[in-house]
């Protein structure tokens, strides 16, 4: 069993999921929910509905790191990093994206540097790269490099 909701329901006080549950119409919630995984199946419309939840808009992966020693401080979705070279990092995803043509934004901080910039180029289905620059624009590790990306998977 589970639940299935054919029209709207509305929930004032808390909900627990433990089984299969689908919706067909709206649910709102105004309390809190606990759910042990919710799997978003639905595209976004052309015009997608403002500050509603899609499938498409949902970060897939996301990792913050340290190139200097490959240190992984926190992570969703990423395997490792690895230190290709000075100043370039491969990411590589847990689960593999659907196609290279996912969104990822990286930034960096370096307490070290005066001034650290970031890109991402080669974006493949299973990984990506990152490159950091000092202020003189040569590579450079970094000590915190965050990186998000968002596509199909």
């Amino acid at each position: 069993g589970g639940l299935n909701i054919t029209s709207t329901a509305n929930f004032r006080s808390a909900v627990n999921v433990t089984g299969n549950t689908e919706s067909i119409g709206t649910v709102n919630i105004k309390a809190n929910m606990t759910a042990s995984a919710l799997d978003i199946l639905s595209e976004a419309p052309s015009a997608p509905r403002a500050n509603t939840l899609w499938k498409d808009n949902i970060v897939k992966a996301w990792v913050s790191f340290n190139s200097i020693n490959d240190t992984i401080g926190d992570d969703f979705n990423v395997s490792s990093v690895a230190n290709s070279d000075v100043g370039i990092t491969v990411v590589n995803w847990d689960t593999d994206f659907a196609n290279a043509n996912y969104s990822v934004v990286v930034t960096s901080n370096d307490v070290l540097v005066a001034a650290i910039h970031s890109m991402v180029d080669l974006l493949a289905v299973d990984s990506c790269r990152v490159w950091t620059f000092n202020a003189a624009h040569d590579r450079a590790d970094s000590n915190k490099i965050s990186v998000i990306a968002i596509g199909d998977q």
